[in-house]
């Protein structure tokens, strides 16, 4: 049974990624080797473009919500699953 609540489904993913950064916050705090984002490797700056690339593209989609959809998905979620494979 499909409970069609997609609200929560996108504040869930907003939520985890705002604990992230909560995340990194902190073990800045914690850490004594001076900043953590200050000499990000190749591997973390892609991942980190990768999901405010994502982010984005799903805000975008909330604002705009329209009910076309290919495939079953909306054009906002074919857009995330090429930015993620590309």
């Amino acid at each position: 049974m499909k409970l069609l609540r997609y609200q929560m489904a996108i504040g869930d993913v907003f939520g985890t990624n705002i604990f992230n950064i909560m995340l990194i916050f902190l073990a800045d705090l914690v850490y004594d080797g001076g900043p953590v984002l200050a000499a990000p490797g190749r591997f973390e700056i892609v991942g980190a473009s990768i999901a405010v690339l994502m982010t984005g593209i799903y805000v975008v989609g909330l604002l705009e919500r329209r009910d076309r959809a290919v495939l079953r998905m909306g054009y906002n979620t074919i857009a995330a699953v090429i930015a993620f494979w590309h």
